[in-house]
């Protein structure tokens, strides 16, 4: 039986998580430059205004947040965003272990690096994040409608406890400026019809947690 001793800073169980996963699975790694925002008409409203676009699929998605007391950008706090993000994700009868880190422009958030890659057994998974002193963050539980056009994924998304929002990926960004692809996500909104709020300024997992912890 191995022994695993983990000494230095927090990057140290990182590189051990990374080399378990990367020994064994392909890494997938792009920049997500996406706008999420609530949607503020009922959902067979914003359905009928999406008719017009072919519908891809329907997926329940369940998804565990995690947290490190030695990484402060994995928790929300009273007074800061979460800058990064460890999941797992249960997605049509398969699994993914994510990270994501913020990138910011002087305007504020731009998009996220993201790393992803399937996993065969998230239980295993979650017992070695939490045997490396990971704690679980918040659960989400999503019914995501979702949409393809040119090269944007659109989700309407019914997250259990939080309401009905509206997302919107750029699925192939390339190397294009982020806050061009913003833009045309933007007009995109517009496009659609659907009464909704401002861009959010927080993922769904830190506004679920705010939510649930009151601040």
């Amino acid at each position: 039986m191995a022994v695993f001793k983990v000494y230095g800073n927090f990057g140290r169980i990182f590189w051990l998580i990374g080399k378990f996963i990367n020994d064994r699975f392909l890494i997938y790694h792009m920049r997500e430059i996406e706008i999420l925002v609530k949607v503020l008409e009922s959902k067979n409203s914003a359905l009928k205004k999406l008719a017009r676009f072919k519908k891809d699929h329907i997926s329940i998605i369940v998804d565990q947040y995690y947290y490190h007391p030695w990484r402060k950008g994995l928790l929300p706090t009273k007074n800061n965003s979460a800058t990064e993000m460890l999941r797992i994700r249960i997605k049509d009868r398969k699994s993914y272990i994510t990270y994501k880190k913020d990138v910011f422009s002087k305007t504020g958030w731009s998009y996220s690096d993201e790393h992803e890659t399937e996993i065969k057994d998230p239980k295993i998974v979650d017992n070695i994040l939490r045997n490396l002193d990971f704690k679980p963050l918040v659960k989400i539980v999503n019914k995501r409608t979702v949409i393809y056009f040119k090269k944007f994924e659109i989700c309407l998304e019914e997250v259990k406890g939080l309401g009905l929002f509206l997302e919107i990926e750029c699925i192939r960004p390339g190397k294009k400026d982020p806050e061009i692809i913003r833009r045309e996500i933007l007009e995109l909104i517009q496009l659609l019809g659907i009464r909704v709020s401002k861009e959010m300024i927080a993922g769904k997992a830190e506004l679920i947690f705010r939510k649930q912890n009151n601040i």
